[in-house]
Order: C-alpha cells, then structure tokens, then sequence
C-alpha cells in the first residue's frame, strides 16, 4: 500500500478532517509496518509472535488508530523482527528563517555529525 493512499484512508475515518503532525506520523508508521511485513512474507500473527505480542495489537498499530499508540519498546522488536532499522526523528525549531530553510534542505545525521566536529 502507497503512503499517499493509506494516509488518505486513515484521514478519512477522522470526523473532523483535521489531520495533526501525530495523526501523519502514526499513518507513517503504520504504513511502513505493513510494507515491511508483507514483504517479508509475514501476517500479523507470525509478527505478533516473533515480538511477543498478540496479532490484535499488531493490527491496531497497523489501523494507524491514534488512541492507542506502541511504545518505544515495541517498534524497535517489530523493526527488529522484520530486520529494519528503527530510525530516530528529526526535531525541528520553526520559529527562524534558518530552521524553515532546513526543512527544505534535510541533512543526513552524518552530515549534522561533522559540522559539529
């Protein structure tokens, strides 16, 4: 499933259209679940063993249902499980010209690393 079409799916079961930051970042992360499992050749049964879970928990994650959200724990057994690297977000200050620009140039955290050194 294309991030473009799922996120459209999760939005659409909201009342009031309005999409939050959390909202896309769940939809992200539910998505690129499913992709990996499938890829994998995985249900989310055999996931939710491999982890140490039960598949319901799986498919919540997977609904992208922002009232229940996998902790940090989780995700990095799921990414462990379908051999993936869980990737730490990027925080960014918006409140100058230089972080607006930054989000239109993203830098890899390599690169970050050695402006500083």
């Amino acid at each position: 499933m294309e991030l473009k079409e799922f996120r459209k799916k999760i939005y659409q079961k909201r009342r009031n259209n309005t999409i939050s930051s959390k909202d896309k970042l769940i939809a992200d992360i539910a998505c690129q679940v499913i992709n990996a499992r499938i890829k994998r050749g995985l249900t989310q049964e055999k996931l939710a063993k491999l982890i140490g879970t039960k598949q319901p928990a799986i498919a919540r994650l997977e609904a992208g249902n922002v009232s229940w959200l996998p902790s940090l724990e989780m995700l990095f057994k799921i990414a462990n499980a379908l051999d993936t690297k869980l990737v730490p977000p990027v925080f960014l200050c918006l409140n100058n010209d230089k972080a607006k620009k930054a989000i239109k140039t993203p830098v890899s955290i390599k690169t970050m690393a050695k402006k500083k050194a």
